[in-house]
């Protein structure tokens, strides 16, 4: 699976975004009779949910987008799905009833499903109604969630073995996606070359980091009336905002 270029879909396209483009693509355009999982996985604050927000744009693959919660259960996260569906539900249904209408739905708009937070449901049997989607209304679907989210998966749900075709991690920031976050957030904002490389070290190539750090920047440039920060410039306004 090569790595595709993300185009600009209102977001930094950053190397997160790009990996999650490409899992999507390779389930989009699986064979028939292959399985169509993809997961996304990886430490907090490495833009999985910023890539979630890329895959569900209109322009683009315009996938339904759930998001678990820490209370989710196979009800609740019945009737999320329902109501991003657009389907009319009624909260005495029982699951069996609510699971044939979005199957129906999923069906009909042809959309590929993408469910963040997943890690919150990997351990409970709330995933195998996901499992159950998949298989019955043959539907992309796109797992998203922390970095132990393979292991629980694999640990507690012998099925997904053979069900998920991508396992994808998502990437810390580089010099190429911190240009891109730039240009993105402060476009007016020129930082120094070791800067840069100083901010990437101190959020370990965080994105969420990042994006707080470079809004800093901007507040401390505004204030100065600057237009460009050297090293010691971001060190001290990063500081100040500390």
């Amino acid at each position: 699976m090569t790595k595709q270029q993300a185009p600009d879909r209102g977001q930094a396209a950053t190397q997160t975004i790009a990996v999650a483009a490409t899992a999507m693509q390779t389930i989009l355009d699986r064979a028939e009779g292959v399985p169509g999982m993809a997961v996304l996985s990886g430490r907090p604050g490495l833009g999985k949910t910023t890539a979630a927000a890329y895959l569900t744009h209109p322009v683009g693959t315009d996938a339904i987008y759930v998001s678990c919660r820490s209370f989710e259960t196979t009800k609740s996260l019945s009737l999320q799905l329902l109501k991003e569906l657009g389907v009319a539900a009624k909260t005495h249904w029982p699951i069996s009833t609510a699971y044939d209408h979005i199957c129906e739905a999923l069906i009909q708009c042809g959309r590929p499903l993408v469910v963040d937070e997943v890690d919150r449901i990997a351990e409970k049997n709330t995933v195998e109604f996901l499992r159950d989607l998949h298989d019955n209304a043959q539907t992309p679907l796109f797992l998203i969630g922390e970095e132990d989210l393979k292991r629980k998966l694999l640990n507690h749900h012998e099925r997904f073995h053979d069900r998920v075709l991508v396992w994808a991690k998502a990437m810390p920031c580089d010099g190429g996606d911190l240009d891109k976050l730039i240009k993105h957030y402060v476009p007016e904002l020129a930082i120094a070359g070791d800067a840069k490389k100083w901010l990437l070290q101190s959020t370990s190539g965080t994105a969420r980091k990042l994006v707080s750090s470079l809004a800093a920047l901007r507040e401390h440039a505004r204030a100065a009336g600057a237009e460009s920060l050297a090293l010691v410039d971001v060190q001290s306004a990063l500081k100040e905002a500390r």
